[in-house]
Parts: structure tokens; sequence; C-alpha cells
């Protein structure tokens, strides 16, 4: 990969967790040490679980039953071998007898 001059800083992609939000399919760069921030935007305890396997250190996390609780992902860990394509993580979000399953998609 070439350097092109500019810096790469890393992002962090909040989300937005609540009965009335779908959650967003997000890319994150392995690179550049993006993370996830889930939020719980209606006061309601979320359990996110990377049932078959995680991106980053931890498989699972709880977003505390308090409106405006945020829990961060930390960044994609660096010992995992992803393609140049990318690949895809499908996680869990639990919350008072309801359940999503959106993906997160890792590039290089």
């Amino acid at each position: 990969m070439a350097a092109s001059g500019k810096t790469s800083t890393p992002e962090s992609h909040d989300l937005k967790l609540g009965i009335n939000y779908p959650v967003p399919y997000v890319q994150l760069s392995q690179l550049k040490g993006d993370q996830i921030r889930w939020v719980s935007d209606d006061g309601n305890p979320f359990l996110i679980v990377f049932e078959e396997g995680s991106p980053f250190d931890q498989w699972y996390f709880e977003v505390a039953a308090v409106r405006g609780a945020t829990v961060d992902s930390k960044p994609v860990r660096k010992n995992l071998k992803i393609p140049e394509i990318g690949l895809e993580f499908k996680y869990s979000v639990f919350s008072n007898g309801w359940k999503l399953d959106p993906k997160t998609g890792v590039k290089p």
C-alpha cells in the first residue's frame, strides 16, 4: 500500500440503539483503528453479542439501562487476518425481549 501523505485517523461509528432505530451496516478499517460506539437512545439496556467470531478482543458488550449510555468496541484486533476484499461479522443485539441481527464489515 502506497503512502498518500495524509494520515489516517481512526473513526468512531456511533450506532443508536432503540426500538425505533434499525441498526445500520458499518464498514470499519483495521489499519485506521476504527471502532464502534453503541448508544442507548431510549434508556433501555442492550447486550451486543458476536456469536460467530468477533473482530474485536471482546465478543460481547453491555450497554447500561440509562438514556445516552454508551459502550465502545475498541479497535479491530491487529492479529486478525483480513483479505483485501474484507470480512463481515454478524452480531446480535438483545433488549427487552427483542433481537436484531445486523452485520459489520471490516477492511484491512
